[in-house]
């Protein structure tokens, strides 16, 4: 036992006179490595982020500075949004727009972002000399922002002579149209021109993204047709993420080639739909039709949103779908061409589940819809 103590003893007395390591040698980056480092950091660009200021910060590199792409910054006068505020209790801004519905100036912004602010609304409006207009937001109308993220309001009438509503184009445009996106990012205006529409269904546009330079604030701005300089969409959000999402591998090959990131529009004929909505009370008109087999099934409205749809055959769900904006809800068999083309569609279904949210007035349901393959012909019930 004297002898097992003494080891130890002599063991701890070895341990507090060793030396410590030495430190590892600095790695030295390369300018290929830096550059490398740099392109992956942006390709992954929220949890990356930190890496690539750290890198560029520790190791200066020299740009040509007439390959940089510049962020066109036009003056105030010629964005046609206005800032709104996001927070009460916070100077945090997000952008809106305007436009002529019916011969009246209305004001729109994301549903989801209208959510955030419905307690204490106001715009803002700075001139071109600086100096700042603000002004309640009253009467506002907000959809469900799962589905179609829309709300509207009156301008205020201490906006009106600064601010030109813009004419909407009420028919949806086609892939390959160039448009201008206008908003304000960290409360700064900005215009950018000469992206594209790459992909269009009645409730949302993919629209190519050229650089990943947007920032926070830009959703509700405006997206214009860059020939015909009309109206065409409301900017929702945009994605570092698209290739990832669900929804992505029903898109065609060509946008699946020529996109990483994206800007979420909506179209602009669902925020003219919404500001009649608002006007009348009557929230039919900003509803959206599903079809399936080119047959009508049931108006959407904006309390409600699709959950999913599913292929069922013989009661059996043979393949489910978590529907999302960017699928169409006005052909909804095309979520399963292959397997119809494989299954007898005497025993087919497709089923469509609508999700309706809770109000003041009435409890929160699940609608289903199952269309025969065959007669087309549609039975619903309610859970």
């Amino acid at each position: 036992m004297k002898k097992l103590f003494l080891f130890l003893l002599l063991c701890c007395c070895s341990l507090a006179h060793a030396k410590p390591l030495p430190p590892p040698p600095l790695k030295t980056l390369t300018r290929e490595q830096v550059m490398r480092l740099a392109e992956r950091a942006q390709q992954n660009f929220a949890s990356k982020m930190d890496d690539l200021c750290r890198v560029i910060a520790e190791n200066p590199i020299v740009i040509d500075d007439t390959k940089i792409l510049k962020l066109p910054i036009a003056a105030r006068t010629e964005i046609p949004t206005i800032q709104v505020q996001l927070h009460s209790y916070s100077n945090n801004t997000a952008s809106a727009g305007t436009l002529m519905v019916d011969g009246e100036e209305s004001l729109f912004l994301a549903g989801h972002l209208a959510n955030l602010i419905k307690g204490d609304p106001w715009a803002k409006y700075i001139t071109p000399d600086g100096e700042k207009i603000v002004a309640p937001i009253e009467g506002l109308y907000i959809t469900d922002e799962q589905g179609i993220d829309i709300a509207v309001a009156p301008v205020p009438e201490a906006l009106k002579p600064y601010i030109k509503a813009l004419s909407p184009d009420e028919t949806l445009v086609e892939a390959g149209t160039p448009v201008t996106i206008s908003g304000f990012a960290q409360e700064q205006p900005v215009s950018l021109r000469g992206e594209m529409v790459l992909f269009a269904t009645p409730m949302r546009y993919l629209i190519r993204m050229s650089e990943p330079i947007m920032m926070g604030g830009t959703c509700g701005g405006t997206i214009q047709d860059s020939a015909t300089d009309k109206l065409v969409g409301m900017q929702q959000q945009f994605s570092y993420y698209t290739p990832t999402t669900e929804w992505f591998a029903f898109l065609p090959d060509y946008a699946q080639q020529r996109i990483r990131n994206a800007h979420y529009a909506v179209p602009i004929q669902n925020v003219v739909a919404t500001v009649r909505a608002a006007r009348t009370g009557n929230p039919k008109l900003a509803a959206i039709e599903m079809k399936a087999l080119g047959r009508p099934i049931a108006l959407l409205y904006p309390n409600q949103h699709i959950e999913s749809v599913s292929l069922l055959r013989d009661g059996f769900v043979k393949k489910s779908v978590h529907f999302n904006a960017f699928l169409d809800p006005q052909h909804l068999e095309e979520l399963f061409a292959a397997e119809l083309r494989k299954n007898d569609p005497e025993r087919c279904t497709l089923r469509i589940i609508v999700v309706q949210r809770p109000s003041m007035t009435e409890r929160g349901k699940q609608i289903f819809y199952d269309v025969d393959i065959l007669t087309g012909k549609v039975k619903s019930f309610t859970r």
